[in-house]
């Protein structure tokens, strides 16, 4: 045994050998007792949603538990495993890897779509997929919603549409020897309440479709216990469990530390003929794998206390008391768990200016130092590497800077937080400058671009010089075998941008352009209600910001709107008072604006029918006024006001003829200081995202042309007072 742990930890990387002894220590102490766990009990891979499936398997292999549910909510919530991009071979090495880490299917938990809203062929062609799957690994069940919400008034009128739908996929399953499952009650879907389930399962009147009970949906709110959910569905109905607690309206906690009595539950089940499986579906946004670890192996030992014997040890009554929990809660999560507390929120958000003022925050000036945030617009770094891109990266990328200045510290530190990055060498024609900053990264400063790429061999460079200084630098890294990240705007010549696209291509390396406007915190949220269509479709965006901030509002028309189809505008400048740093505009394209003076007014048609305006002018007060967005939609509208020089949050307001279901509109969750840093921080940890997964940047090379070329649309529509069709005008522009 000694000896098999001495070679498996020297024949692995050093960083590596804390991470491989904690999980040895945890396999050996799992042994003991795992065949006490196994035969009911297993865990969803929702635990570990942000990593690959491979590692995600891994992780729980070092459970107790051998039972998994694989879970499959597309496009990004979980995406282990998309069955229509996937064949046979794919399924056989899913198949080896479950076998590999001695773990068995117990259900597939997936969302296919929704036959009362997507395409139900598409829909039943995922759901047939998804059946030969669960055959394949040795499953028993599919587990999918019932519907989407709809209106009261045509709710009926649905369950009786999807009837046959959901009728036909389950006797395509059972013929397969596959149970179809219903999760049921869920938020979101056509069975939020109990009464909606018991009418729900009337209306279907058949007993072969089964129900997959979540306990934490049976209690949100609580309006019922877990027993009553019991007695409205009918155990005899529930083949499937999975194991959450839930705290008011919140659906996201271990079982024993929120509001559901799990021993009735227990007890209940336990005199009842149930055969099926209990899954812990836990997920945690900002929890660390130690403490997920710590989590389920509560919960485990909570829930099969309970079910063993109808008692649970009294460490673990102490640990599950309220009290004891809402310390445990305000220590991990503070401003979490005061908003759960209606009037110590209240005071807080009164007097949050005076407290703010009162602690010191730590701050990065070349060290880690104590300041006392009197200073709005002060940059607040996190510490280095604090910010998890990979678990355990097998490669530390190695990073340039080139450009010093406010945005080059921007990128600096932003690429400083992330855990699998290291910032190499710095360089700026001015050489106090790449000094200064260098000292600050604790790296080395260089005298030439030329110098940065043989010495420091970045795998990265972010390029934030000035903007006509772009095309020159990243032509030569893009030809040196470096990838790049470029500030926008990426050229100041239309033909310089298109060339420096096609040298990423011929080269195949990556090219981004930093659009670090996508990433306030509001026009995330108006693009997730977009996408998720929670207030119907889009009828038009309007956009007004400073001159200063132009070219981010047109990359945030395509953002928020889709393709353009027709763009029209209208323009009054005088470069006298078109004052951007110093700038020499004969430098630019002249059918380039990027900073309008007077006034700029553009209007386009999308695709999806929506109509975009931007108003722009340098008139605007910087101090208090930099952009603000409205989005008006079918059932409602969003507003995006307050944002400045030093404040990127503002305030989001929204009207709904409905309640908003699909989307949290809390919108500041996560986000850690007003300031621009926030931003840039967003889009970096984005396109580091993206690089590892060699996926494409959010905002690539193409993205910045089509703005560029946005540009220039506006600019002749102006001249010619004409609209342009986008589309006819950009393929031109290629012919040329």
């Amino acid at each position: 045994m000694a000896r098999f742990l001495f070679w498996y930890l020297v024949g692995n990387k050093k960083q590596e050998i804390y991470n491989k002894t904690f999980h040895l220590i945890l396999i050996y102490k799992n042994s003991q007792s795992m065949n006490l766990y196994t035969d009911k009990f297993g865990v969803s891979t929702l635990l570990f949603r942000e990593l690959p499936l491979e590692k995600a398997l891994e992780k729980i292999s070092y459970t107790k538990l051998r039972k998994v549910d694989l879970s499959i909510v597309l496009p990004k919530f979980c995406p282990h495993y998309n069955p229509l991009n996937t064949d046979k071979e794919n399924d056989k090495k899913l198949k080896d890897l479950f076998e590999k880490h001695g773990l068995k299917l117990s259900s597939l938990n997936i969302v296919p779509g929704y036959f009362n809203k997507d395409d139900p062929q598409k829909v039943s062609r995922f759901i047939r997929r998804c059946v030969g799957i669960t055959k394949l690994l040795g499953g028993h069940l599919i587990t999918i919603p019932s519907g989407i919400k709809v209106d009261s008034n045509e709710w009926e009128q649905n369950v009786k549409m999807i009837k046959k739908y959901i009728l036909e996929e389950a006797k395509f399953a059972l013929d397969n020897g596959i149970q179809l499952s219903l999760e049921t009650p869920h938020p979101g879907t056509l069975t939020e309440s109990l009464k909606e389930v018991k009418l729900f399962y009337e209306i279907l009147n058949t007993d072969f479709i089964k129900c997959t009970f979540d306990t934490s949906h049976i209690i949100k709110g609580k309006n019922n216990t877990l027993v009553e959910g019991l007695n409205v569905i009918g155990i005899n109905r529930i083949n499937h469990f999975h194991l959450r607690d839930a705290i008011g309206e919140e659906t996201h906690f271990t079982p024993g530390k929120g509001h559901g009595d799990f021993s009735d539950f227990f007890r209940r089940i336990k005199n009842s003929d149930y055969k099926g499986d209990f899954i812990f579906e836990l997920e945690f946004e900002d929890y660390s794998e130690k403490e997920k670890f710590k989590e389920l192996d509560f919960a485990l030992k909570y829930c099969f206390s309970l079910y063993s014997s109808d008692k649970i040890p009294l460490k673990m009554k102490i640990q599950t008391n309220q009290l004891y929990q809402l310390i445990f809660r305000f220590k991990h999560n503070p401003k979490s768990e005061i908003k759960r507390h209606k009037n110590i929120y209240l005071f807080f958000k009164r007097y949050k200016p005076l407290i703010v003022k009162a602690f010191p925050e730590r701050v990065y000036i070349g060290g880690w130092v104590h300041r006392y945030r009197f200073n709005k617009d002060k940059i607040v770094t996190s510490k280095p590497k604090s910010v998890i891109i990979e678990k355990n990266p097998e490669k530390i990328y190695k990073i340039g800077i080139v450009g010093c200045g406010y945005a080059g510290g921007m990128h600096a530190f932003g690429f400083q937080r992330l855990n699998n990055t290291e910032i190499t060498g710095v360089f700026d024609i001015d050489k106090g400058r790449s000094e200064e900053l260098a000292k600050r990264l604790n790296c080395k400063s260089y005298s030439s671009l030329k110098d940065l790429v043989k010495y420091a061999q970045p795998d990265i460079v972010s390029v934030c010089s000035k903007e006509w200084a772009h095309y020159e630098a990243v032509m030569y890294l893009l030809n040196h075998g470096v990838d790049v990240f470029c500030e926008k705007i990426m050229a100041t010549r239309y033909k310089d941008a298109l060339k420096m696209v096609q040298a990423a291509k011929k080269n195949n390396r990556v090219l981004a352009i930093n659009y670090n406007y996508r990433f306030m915190p509001g026009v995330r949220k108006i693009k997730e209600v977009i996408e998720q269509k929670a207030l119907g479709e889009l009828a038009f965006i309007n956009i007004n910001v400073h001159a200063m901030s132009y070219h981010h509002a047109l990359d945030l028309l395509t953002f928020l709107g889709g393709k353009i189809l027709i763009v029209s505008g209208v323009f009054n400048n005088d470069n006298n008072i078109r004052i951007f740093g110093g700038t020499d505009w004969s430098l630019y394209d002249e059918d380039i604006l990027y900073v309008p003076s007077i006034n700029a007014t553009v209007t386009c048609e999308f695709e999806n029918s929506a109509l975009g305006i931007i108003n722009s002018s340098y008139f605007y007060n910087l101090h208090s006024f930099v952009l603000s967005i409205e989005a008006v939609f079918e059932r409602g509208c969003i507003t995006l006001n307050g944002i400045n020089m030093f404040d990127i949050i503002g305030r989001l307001t929204f009207f709904s003829q409905n309640k908003i279901t699909k989307v949290n509109m809390n919108y500041k969750k996560g986000v850690y200081t007003k300031g621009y840093e926030y931003t840039f921080y967003s889009s970096i940890e984005s396109f580091m995202k993206n690089y590892v997964e060699r996926k494409l940047p959010e905002t690539s090379g193409e993205q910045g042309l089509v703005n560029m070329i946005l540009e220039k649309a506006i600019y002749k529509s102006a001249i010619e007072k004409t609209k342009i069709e986008f589309l006819e005008f950009a393929n031109q522009l290629f012919k040329i």
